[in-house]
């Protein structure tokens, strides 16, 4: 009888374990495909390949944006940014056949003109310029997935006017340190994660670095490399603004939530799947 009983006793908790196994973040089910995310104000759309393909948004003066993306057979995407019904912003990416990106054209009939940004690779670095500054990328290795170091460098005076460099834990930005310049808004701070799937970056990585790489301006990159991790970010170190998220039952957010430190909510998500 006691045999039995601890028989049953071992049954019960290694069942136990499995089961709070399957919620800590483990990834034993097939990945699931983000289709929306969803907000008070903008929605934002994903093809079946979990690429994403369109944003609508409500901006400042209660008007109407809207941003899309499309994919041709080659490989390219053209981009377009309407306000209002109007096109703005119509941009060209073009990819060599290995699918690394070497140049972003912008339409010669965009309301507002725009440098043709020509992508160079060296080992584990990639640059481009515009009129006023180069900005070089430098990765971890050559296949150009981890970003260590972004620097802006001033093309008359050859001058570094800002670099920033990441620290990554488990694949998630850990730390970001910015050593020359400033950003007032993303300032040095470091990241806390969950441990279950990051939908963002699952399908639609390349999207992510397309974002960093056609960066022209002095900044930081913080907000686009943290949500190119492993994981989901559950705080904002700039703001002590905390994260909270709830999940589905295959460990996906299904639900965002960001509170300040009085615990208002500021802002919420819903994720929704294929």
């Amino acid at each position: 009888m006691k045999i039995h009983i601890k028989t049953l006793i071992t049954f019960f908790i290694i069942t136990l374990l499995l089961s709070c196994d399957s919620n800590d973040g483990s990834f034993n089910d097939d990945p699931l495909i983000l289709k929306k995310i969803e907000s008070e104000t903008s929605h934002s759309k994903y093809n079946e390949k979990g690429q994403f393909v369109n944003n609508q948004s409500i901006n400042n003066e209660d008007s109407l944006v809207t941003f899309d993306i499309t994919y041709n057979e080659k490989n390219r995407r053209s981009t377009y940014f309407s306000l209002l019904g109007q096109t703005e912003r119509i941009r060209e990416y073009v990819y060599d056949e290995s699918g690394k990106i070497i140049k972003i054209k912008p339409s010669s009939n965009n309301q507002y003109e725009e440098p043709v940004l020509i992508y160079s690779y060296d080992s584990n670095i990639i640059t481009t310029e515009n009129q006023e500054h180069k900005f070089v990328f430098t990765f971890e290795d050559d296949t150009y997935e981890v970003l260590k170091r972004f620097q802006t460098i001033n093309l008359s005076s050859e001058e570094i006017v800002f670099e920033e460099s990441y620290i990554y834990i488990n694949g998630n930005l850990h730390k970001n340190i910015i050593s020359i310049g400033e950003d007032f808004l993303n300032k040095s701070g470091t990241y806390k994660y969950d441990n279950r799937r990051n939908p963002r970056a699952e399908g639609d990585k390349i999207n992510f670095i397309n974002k960093i790489l056609e960066r022209t301006y002095s900044g930081s990159l913080t907000t686009m490399l943290s949500d190119l991790g492993s994981n989901n970010r559950i705080n904002v170190p700039q703001s002590n603004n905390k994260i909270v998220l709830e999940y589905n039952n295959r460990n996906y957010p299904i639900k965002e939530t960001v509170f300040n430190q009085n615990g208002d909510q500021l802002s919420q998500l819903i994720f929704k799947y294929y």
